[in-house]
């Protein structure tokens, strides 16, 4: 009896797992058949308002804590582009998502759209939805999900499906205020603190999937991502893991501008959160 009493410890620890509401139990033969889900970070890509003084105002400027009075390159942009755009060319990079997915994890899926605003993120993802019945994409299931990403619960946009974490989450290529509090004319301000919160936004993104993050940005002269960053990080191999598992990705501009994807990296982030 006492040798029995000694494991009662271990064995309820074990039940209480098997009962915990946030456990994913499914067999591999389940596992074969479920449906992969995906999360699109940001990529509204300004909807139909565009590359603008008015969706600048919405996003960059909202997001820095300074501003100085030097003219910078928002001074140079339209109000309102007078300019239909095509969604072939500014949803490039999630049409080929999409498609990426289907080819590597088969035709069944989940792929959710998300943005700040309502109209960004209705307006990219029913060009996607568009573009998936284009395709013959019918078993893939497109929704919206307008939120600040930093307050997106994946056990609440993933709870009528059953799952707690997505299969795989994708970030690419950030604001400028991403890594920089301010803007001092086109020169981007920042130190080690919102060096630091970039990072510690990073890790909170990539504990939305089970496995870990999958950031794309792009390295140029822009100071999208300070030099010291890429330096003492990156380039190290610290907390941003190189990764071949995705390729670059360019940056459409709305109106039609390309940043090349020769600029461009893919780190994988490890999910760290606490299980």
């Amino acid at each position: 009896m006492q040798s029995l009493l000694r494991f009662f410890p271990l064995l309820f620890i074990i039940f209480l797992a098997s009962c915990s509401p946030f456990k994913e139990n499914i067999s591999l033969g389940e596992e074969k058949h479920r449906p992969w889900t995906h999360l699109e970070l940001g990529a509204g890509n300004y909807g139909e308002e565009g590359h603008t003084k008015k969706s600048q105002r919405k996003t960059v400027l909202k997001d820095f804590v300074y501003v100085s009075r030097t003219p910078n390159y928002i001074d140079q942009l339209p109000e309102k582009d007078p300019k239909s755009y095509d969604p072939k060319h500014q949803y490039a990079v999630l049409f080929w998502t999409l498609d990426t997915l289907v080819e590597q994890k088969g035709p069944k899926g989940i792929f959710h759209v998300n943005d700040l605003y309502e109209d960004y993120t209705q307006y990219a993802a029913n060009h996607l939805s568009q573009y998936a019945q284009e395709k013959g994409y019918t078993d893939v299931t497109i929704e919206a999900i307008t939120c600040d990403y930093m307050h997106l619960l994946p056990l609440k946009t993933l709870k009528k499906y059953g799952r707690t974490h997505y299969d795989s989450v994708h970030l690419k290529n950030p604001e400028l205020p991403f890594y920089n509090y301010g803007m001092d004319g086109d020169n981007q301000l920042f130190n080690d603190e919102s060096r630091k919160k970039a990072r510690e936004k990073l890790q909170s993104l990539a504990d939305m999937s089970k496995e870990g993050l999958y950031f794309f940005c792009l390295e140029t002269t822009d100071n999208f991502i300070p030099k010291e960053e890429i330096e003492e990080f990156m380039e190290k191999g610290i907390f941003y893991l190189p990764t071949t598992a995705w390729e670059p990705v360019p940056y459409c501009f709305p109106e039609g501008n390309i940043l090349d994807k020769k600029f461009g990296r893919v780190y994988f982030i490890k999910n760290q959160e606490k299980n």
